[in-house]
């Protein structure tokens, strides 16, 4: 059970360069090992086992070849691992990879989602917006947890104030950082932009000015 594909004794160091499917084993960031199996980190993020035991694959295993944790690990991506002899746990920070819509008026009020992982409810979280020349404006807003599609929602804010002064020194559209946070202190920027435009937009011409009924 040495990650080769068979259960031959080994007295010389030999690599494991393959999965269980026959593809190259990205490079290894942590290995880890317990009475009858082994872990690694890729560079990647991504886990990988074999061995004999409970070793991530829903069931008890017996794996002679490298396989991905896909069981609870879809979109993470992982950045430690701890090993004992019979047990193995893995760290994925907080992710948050998806916004929708991408984009809305600088008047606020669009209601966005917001996609990841290890997403909670907390009497904290809030999601900030960063915008303006060298993000040197920030505004946050409350959001919600919603445990069925497991996701955030929010609406959001008024980008300018109410006497238009912010709109003024602003050239619009801006492109905002989003970020999320579930305690109030620690802050986990969206991989996704949140792009805003004026909410003053003036139709000048159209062209062409005629078309067919059937569209």
């Amino acid at each position: 059970q040495l990650g080769l594909g068979d259960r031959k004794t080994r007295w010389y160091p030999a690599k494991v360069d393959k999965d269980i499917v026959g593809n190259i084993l990205p490079k290894v960031k942590e290995i880890s090992c317990g009475y009858y199996s082994t872990f690694i980190l890729d560079t990647e993020g991504q886990v990988y086992s074999w061995g004999r035991g409970f070793i991530g694959h829903k069931d008890l295993s017996l794996e002679e070849l490298p396989r991905r944790i896909e069981a609870n690990s879809e979109n993470r991506v992982f950045e430690k691992l701890l090993c004992n002899e019979q047990t193995a746990v893995l760290f994925a920070p907080m992710r948050v990879y998806s916004i929708s819509p991408k984009c809305g008026p600088a008047c606020g009020g669009t209601m966005i989602s917001i996609l990841g992982t290890s997403f909670k409810e907390t009497n904290t979280m809030k999601v900030r917006f960063t915008y303006g020349e060298n993000g040197y404006l920030t505004q946050e807003v409350t959001c919600s947890y919603d445990p069925k599609l497991q996701c955030m929602t929010a609406a959001t804010p008024r980008f300018y104030d109410k006497d238009d002064k912010e709109q003024e020194d602003i050239k619009w559209p801006q492109v905002c950082q989003v970020a999320l946070t579930l305690d109030g202190i620690h802050y986990t920027n969206c991989e996704e932009e949140f792009l805003v435009y004026s909410d003053k937009i003036k139709i000048n011409t159209i062209n062409p000015k005629s078309g067919p009924v059937t569209g």
